[in-house]
């Protein structure tokens, strides 16, 4: 059995995203945001299968954002997993543009390099002028890294890994996008945290907010 561990180097696109396949919602709490100038949801879905969750943010009935999960099971037990963020608009794919950026870190994860998300905290500004914005570092990547899994001793393979923002508990990253269709007034990029919960064997999207005026800053946590 080949080890799926090579990082996808097509375009993220809306036919490799749809259907969506889920876990049903996980009812875990989240408290509304009450801010007028953020926009905030609570989410907590699942996705604990090969697949992808996508998440329609901006209203228009068309999923935006979307989590990528690759998943092996043998005998009922997880011996690989990898999931992925998108940097295009789930439901325009290639044509719809750079949409997402995400702030991240060059991680060695097994057997190669890629950018993984930072885990950012609570009180952590987001802001478009910080550096380490994926795209501000390079052109080149479709996607970014989340994290890997792999157990092959069910398999009689002894190789096991464990990279990225896995087994963390609930954590938050910073993401920005970029709306480029029926903006009004100034355009820029609308800063934004993504709360998280990933293990070997899921990925819950728990919450998501962004500042509805582009180019402004927003606390993590901040609703």
């Amino acid at each position: 059995m080949k080890l799926k561990f090579i990082i996808i180097t097509s375009i993220f696109l809306y036919l490799s995203l749809l259907p969506s396949c889920s876990a049903p919602e996980d009812r875990s709490a989240c408290d509304s945001g009450t801010k007028s100038t953020i926009k905030h949801m609570c989410i907590n879905k699942k996705i604990d299968i090969k697949g992808a969750l996508t998440i329609d943010f901006t209203g228009d009935a068309k999923p935006d954002f979307g989590v990528q999960l690759e998943k092996d099971v043998h005998n009922g037990v997880t011996i690989n997993t990898i999931s992925y963020l998108p940097l295009v608009n789930v439901s325009l794919g290639s044509q719809g543009g750079l949409r997402f950026d995400y702030y991240v870190e060059r991680k060695k994860l097994y057997a190669d390099t890629n950018y993984v998300p930072i885990r950012v905290y609570e009180g952590f500004d987001v802001d478009s002028s910080i550096y380490n914005w994926l795209l501000r570092l390079t052109l080149n990547e479709p996607n970014v890294v989340m994290h890997t899994y792999g157990d092959l001793n069910p398999i009689g393979t002894n190789i096991q890994y464990t990279g990225g923002l896995i087994d963390l508990g609930d954590f938050y990253i910073a993401f920005r996008y970029y709306d480029w269709e029926g903006q009004i007034g100034p355009s820029g990029w609308k800063n934004g945290w993504i709360k998280l919960n990933v293990t070997k064997d899921a990925v819950t999207i728990k919450e998501l907010a962004l500042h509805k005026t582009p180019e402004t800053r927003i606390k993590v946590g901040e609703k």
